[in-house]
């Protein structure tokens, strides 16, 4: 295993942080990293284990944590000095100041300057191309949400369950979020997605047995049909097979 100044430094002093039993007082994030390859600087890629841990010292200031936040380099591509551009998996949803907090290490990561770094997002569960969340430093940091934001995602909870007799409630794995809601009326099976309390959307469902629990196929996709598995998510199955699994409701 090879490391940089720059991680023997950060290891060095969190190192020295513990044994001093907390008498040193750090100021600024360190960011940990563990790699079992040698820097390169060429187009090059990590596989999914390759995992980066960030860790944030005590300060006298508050600011955004980013204790415990595991993430996963999936893809990496560099052109020094023209850009760099990341794949990253999270392992949950992240504020903005974090993520800001997080792009930022990511950056300042790779002993290489680059004019341009193109940080994609991806949530648990998902998979390409679906994108959670964009920081791109051109050169300047701009953070794009393409998926529901925690405060969202609250809001979408925060919705008044629809009336009819409900099969169940779900927030959405993909990345358009939402709650989603089973409901059967005197007109019939709708799956309500609610995005707030003030935006939602229904869409017509056809219920039919099978020996693994109803089944609801979509009136729009007949080929599509939900059903709900034995720890209660709701799984979506085409053609193909099953293709996403939503949490349910806690």
């Amino acid at each position: 295993m090879r490391l940089t100044p720059g991680q023997i430094v950060g290891i060095a002093v969190l190192l020295c942080t513990v044994v001093c039993g907390g008498g040193l007082t750090l100021f600024g994030l360190i960011l940990v990293v563990v790699e079992n390859e040698p820097a390169q600087h060429e187009s090059r890629g990590r596989s999914p284990q390759s995992r980066r841990t960030l860790v944030q010292t005590p300060t006298e200031a508050a600011a955004p944590t980013t204790r415990d936040i595991a993430i996963a380099i999936l893809e990496e591509e560099v052109h020094p000095p023209h850009k760099r551009v990341l794949m990253i998996q999270l392992d949950r949803k992240l504020t903005e100041p974090q993520l800001r907090i997080v792009a930022q290490q990511l950056r300042d990561g790779d002993s290489v300057s680059y004019n341009n770094t193109f940080i994609s997002y991806r949530l648990p569960g998902t998979e390409a191309p679906s994108v959670w969340a964009t920081s791109h430093f051109t050169p300047e940091l701009s953070i794009v949400f393409n998926g529901m934001t925690i405060e969202e995602e609250a809001s979408a909870r925060a919705s008044t369950t629809p009336d009819g007799e409900v099969v169940g409630q779900w927030m959405n794995a993909s990345v358009l979020g939402g709650k989603l809601t089973i409901v059967r009326t005197a007109d019939g099976v709708e799956l309500v997605t609610q995005f707030s309390p003030e935006s939602s959307h229904a869409e017509k469902l056809v219920e039919r047995p099978s020996r693994d629990g109803p089944r609801f196929y979509r009136k729009s996709n007949p080929d599509e049909y939900y059903r709900v598995d034995g720890q209660g998510g709701l799984q979506v199955w085409d053609p193909d097979g099953l293709f996403m699994t939503s949490k349910p409701v806690r």
